[in-house]
């Protein structure tokens, strides 16, 4: 009996010893897991972020190319070289020009009266 009991005993403390071994390497492999998880989270997430840039880079480059294919297409007309004199040398039509001073005009004695009517309200409090 007494060799029984000696090794049940010694059973018991290979079990509880085996039981605890199983139970640290199931957490240090949870643990392993939950830090490679983050880690690839991380890495998708800045390469969702490229792909947003690139593509936003991708649709400006569009519009320009249909924007240059639109000049091409006109290359020879006079709205083209109005066109190119307005955006590169800063020039306006005649007519366009006296209507554009009228809108600058209007839109400053817009502002005066702004001006006016707060600095009265000011005065006022």
């Amino acid at each position: 009996m007494n060799k029984a009991n000696s090794y049940s005993k010694r059973r018991k403390k290979k079990n509880i010893s085996f039981l605890f071994t199983l139970i640290a390497l199931l957490i240090i492999s949870s643990i392993a897991y939950y830090v490679s998880n983050a880690a690839m989270n991380n890495e998708i997430n800045s390469i969702n972020k490229e792909i947003v840039s690139t593509q936003k880079k991708l649709d400006a480059t569009n519009a320009e190319i249909n924007s240059l294919k639109k000049d091409y297409d006109i290359r020879n007309t006079d709205k083209f070289k109005e066109k190119i004199a307005k955006e590169r040398l800063g020039m306006v039509k005649g007519s366009k020009q006296a209507t554009d001073k009228k809108d600058d005009e209007e839109k400053d004695n817009i502002e005066k009266i702004k001006a006016n009517n707060k600095e009265k309200i000011n005065t006022n409090d």
